[in-house]
């Protein structure tokens, strides 16, 4: 279970006697990919144009490509916005979100819950936005 590896991870850092030694054990599991290294790969590995994710993000043309250039941070709804015109899985956008530093989608929370039915089902961000809606649930922006 997550939560108790966890749970055994914060233990053995508080009883490590330096971080270096945590770190150099543990230093595969930290992302070390940059929010636009991880676009330009979902891109390379899904042979998608950039001017694609833009048209399925909705955002404006200008604003699309700062995010994914790396000149303006996103919010986690833009985050969002982005792993749809990526077309990416939900593990992906898992990743995405936590290479971010935004929390990941949780199933507990019901727009998070909704998403993440529509990121499994492969809805666009129009049919995942009309879903959000129809549930009283704020849409993607």
């Amino acid at each position: 279970m997550k939560d108790e590896r966890t749970e055994k991870l914060i233990n053995e850092l508080k009883d490590s006697s330096n971080v270096y030694s945590y770190i150099g054990k543990y230093n595969g599991d930290f992302p070390n990919l940059t929010f636009t290294d991880f676009i330009n790969l979902a891109l390379d590995k899904k042979r998608l144009k950039k001017s694609h994710v833009v048209k399925n993000t909705g955002l404006h043309r200008t604003y699309a490509y700062q995010i994914m250039s790396g000149k303006k941070k996103p919010s986690r709804d833009k985050a969002l916005t982005i792993a749809f015109g990526l077309e990416l899985t939900l593990e992906e956008t898992q990743k995405l979100l936590n290479i971010a530093e935004f929390n990941p989608l949780y199933p507990k929370n019901k727009r998070d819950s909704i998403i993440i039915f529509a990121l499994c089902n492969s809805y666009s961000l129009d049919k995942t936005n009309r879903l959000l809606y129809d549930n009283n649930e704020e849409p993607i922006s």
